[in-house]
């Protein structure tokens, strides 16, 4: 049995890494970090060496990663540019941060060796030896990233420097206790959004458990700017000691209840909220929160969404009073006639002004949201969206860590746009497209969820296939793995228009940006659902609450099935791929990728390439002339960048689904019975009705008007031929010919 082996007590041992302690820094300060003769940085990777050597921890063959995004290998694309080591409170190797070029980061856990993965167990900070053997009175300084801590902790080992793995946004309450007891913590705040929101989130945190917090803001930095951009300007030592100290110290605001103030105390809790940023927001009709689900939810036959998904919530009474007491210090003060003194008691916040706030619909200052989006995006105007955070202009929450995808090209061109398109398209090459049109649509598709939030409307992707296996449903996963990083919310057709349009409301209500109708086998229609394609809102009924929701209809409708029918007014509100591979079983086919793995693996670049061909297009001056799609005039961007860069228009798949339209083939037959009879003659409804069962014409009309019954209801047959006036199939249509009856144009042929 190989011997195993221990990790030193101290890296600055003859076993370890020559000149470092055990935070793997100089054991003397250093005012300029500059000229050290070996960086914090070159320090930890002699650690790093320190593990290969003497743990076998070799990583040459660990994946590199950019997000998502796999590399080839250590050389190509991707650079180590820092290794980040944390040690638990043993000092054992416990997770490890690698920093790349471009900027991206990713976790590995040990197990004897570094494996990717976050440690199963507890989240830790960056140099807990250090922080543990720290006396209380020693002030720690908490940066947002290991890069900064490395940085201040350079000037000097006598500093106590640590962060949270994961950067913004991301401080677990199990980091909590190992600073209880601390006299001083000063947290930098970096000059961003998200650095404001992380320094407040760490200072709620802490404020409870140690004597002071103070905020430091770095003067003269700029906008993104951090405490190691602050230092690389010149700054001493010295001067981050006092800008530290000159620090005001945290403290919650402080609202005293008294009667008869209901009002003002419910706008200083309200103004209190927006300060922290909790991200409580409008939408609708009511205040929404944003939520990533950490396992899978829903049934089979209604909504199933995966982990990681993002969901929108409502903002519940019991959430939001806890809220108000992490950002508020809630108190009563009592006056003793005795004592003639005061006492100010902490209490906990009347859940009073928690429901009033709730009530104020219509009256909030909370930011109003349209939708969240984990990528970037574009306006039909041409502004990319990008930046992390709430976009004010769009209504938009960009739910992704700042670097996670490439800068776009300010100025792409055609050519840009085809390569583009060409990687966008590679993931998709082993689905077998019936023809171009099809391919069309599935690249429009995707196009569609990197922009649908953004869009008035947009049609229906259908994905259709003569037999199950053939890969409709995988293709359709793949638009909301693009636009959303995990796969769609998949829905189950109701028995009835009224089951079908409380579960689009549902998810509608839940802020999904894709969502796709699966394995449908009855036919697809439904006023609702072309209310969700062609206006920006609906009045939407949600499953299990009794009111209506006003929200706004952001998601891209996907719908899969076998030899799809799609009937009525949806039929002209939908483009269709069909996929057929000409095999019995398609499902036996063998590929040597899996296309969602790829695509996935490349997603932030596939994301830019959609993103860029689509800017190249609104920039160019040779754009083609496409014929308008109705309802659909924002499509456009899509169909003309796919058109500009020689793919075929989506829209040609229309006549396919006209053809098999059974509304239009109903029609078609009605058409061709009055024909027979009447011609080109005026006929009114009591004419057909007293010709009785034995015509076809009565009988068709009747079947067409009352499809539940059958039965003839002269009525409901001038509703149907009201529904079906002046449309014009095969050179034909119905006019109403004032108050005599109705005539067929083009009849007597």
């Amino acid at each position: 049995m190989e011997e195993e082996k221990e990790w030193p007590a101290e890296r600055g041992t003859s076993d370890g890494p020559e000149n470092a302690t055990a935070d793997g820094r100089d054991s003397e300060p250093k005012s300029n970090p500059a000229k050290q003769e070996k960086s914090a940085a070159q320090k930890r990777r002699d650690v790093a060496e320190y593990i290969r050597q003497t743990h076998g921890g070799e990583r040459d063959n660990v994946p590199r990663t950019w997000g998502r995004y796999i590399l080839p290998g250590p050389d190509e694309h991707s650079e180590v540019e820092d290794e980040y080591i944390y040690q638990d409170a043993d000092r054992q190797p416990y997770l490890q941060v690698t920093r790349y070029k471009p900027k991206a980061f990713r976790q590995f856990h040990w197990e004897g060796h570094w494996v990717p993965g976050k440690p199963n167990g507890p989240t830790i900070p960056y140099y807990l030896p250090q922080l543990i053997q720290a006396s209380p009175d020693v002030p720690v300084h908490i940066c947002e990233g290991e890069k900064d801590a490395d940085n201040v902790g350079d000037l000097g080992a006598d500093l106590v420097v640590t962060c949270a793995p994961g950067g913004a946004g991301k401080w677990p309450e199990e980091l909590n206790h190992w600073f209880k007891g601390k006299k001083t913590v000063y947290i930098f705040q970096d000059n961003d959004v998200a650095g404001r929101k992380h320094a407040k989130l760490v200072a709620r945190n802490l404020a409870p458990l140690v004597g002071e917090v103070r905020i430091v803001k770095l003067p003269g930095v700029e906008p993104k700017g951090d405490v190691s951009d602050w230092l690389a300007q010149g700054h001493s030592r010295e001067e981050l000691i006092a800008l530290c100290e000159a620090a005001p110290v945290f403290h919650k605001t402080r609202i005293d209840v008294r009667p008869g103030e209901l009002v003002d105390i419910t706008d200083q809790a309200e103004l209190a909220l927006l300060d922290d940023d909790f991200g409580i927001y409008q939408r609708g009709n009511e205040l929404v929160r944003v939520i990533k689900l950490d396992r899978q939810v829903g049934k089979d036959k209604e909504v199933r969404r995966n982990k990681g998904s993002t969901v929108i919530v409502p903002v519940k009474d019991a959430w939001l009073v806890e809220r108000m007491a992490q950002s508020v210090r809630w108190t009563r003060t009592t006056y003793s006639a005795k004592t003639k003194k005061e006492t100010v008691t902490d209490i906990d916040p009347p859940s009073i002004y928690c429901r009033t706030l709730l009530a104020r619909e219509g009256n909030w200052r909370f930011p109003v949201l349209r939708g969240v989006v984990t990528a970037p995006t574009m306006e039909i105007s041409g502004r990319i969206i990008q930046e992390p955070g709430y976009d004010e202009a769009s209504g938009l929450l960009l739910d992704f860590k700042d670097g996670s995808f490439p800068e776009l090209p300010e100025k792409p061109t055609k050519d840009d746009a085809i390569s583009a398109l060409k990687l966008l398209a590679a993931p998709l090459r082993e689905f077998p497209f019936e023809d171009e049109g099809s391919k069309a649509v599935a690249l429009a598709a995707l196009l569609a969820g990197l922009v649908r939030p953004n869009m008035g409307s947009m049609p229906l992707h259908a994905f259709d296939a003569p037999v199950a296996g053939t890969g409709k449903s995988m293709l359709a996963e793949m638009v909301g793995l693009l636009a959303s990083g995990t796969k769609p919310p998949a829905l189950a057709q109701g028995h009835s228009n009224e089951e079908d349009q409380k579960r689009l409301s549902t998810v509608l209500h839940a802020g999904d940006s894709v969502i796709l109708i699966d394995n449908c086998e009855l036919p697809i229609q439904g006023e609702f659902l072309c209310s969700m394609l062609t206006q920006e809102t609906v009045q939407a009924r949600i499953l299990g609450l009794s009111e209506r929701r006003i929200l706004p209809s952001t998601a891209l409708v996907l719908a899969t099935g076998n030899n799809l029918t799609i009937e009525g007014d949806t039929t002209r509100r939908s483009v269709i791929c069909r996929l057929d591979a000409k095999k019995e079983k398609p499902a036996e086919r063998e590929f040597d990728f899996d296309a969602q793995e790829e695509l996935m693996a490349n997603r932030p670049a596939l994301v830019v390439a959609g993103l860029t061909a689509m800017k190249a297009y609104l920039l160019a001056s040779d754009k083609p002339k496409i014929t308008p799609m109705g309802s659909f005039p924002d499509y456009d961007l899509i169909r003309g960048t796919l058109v500009w860069c020689g793919f075929e228009d989506p829209k040609v798949t229309q006549k396919a689904l006209m053809d098999v339209d059974p509304k239009t083939t109903e029609l078609i037959e009605i058409m061709g019975l009055w024909n027979d009879i009447y011609g080109e003659k005026t006929a009114t409804v009591a004419d057909i009705g007293k010709r009785g069962h034995e015509s076809v014409l009565y009988q068709a009309l009747a079947n067409a008007s009352s499809s539940k019954t059958g039965m003839w209801n002269a009525k409901s047959v001038g509703w149907w031929l009201k529904r079906n006036k002046d449309r014009m199939i095969g050179g034909k249509a119905f006019r109403q010919d004032g108050d005599r009856g109705w005539r067929l144009e083009g009849g007597g042929m």
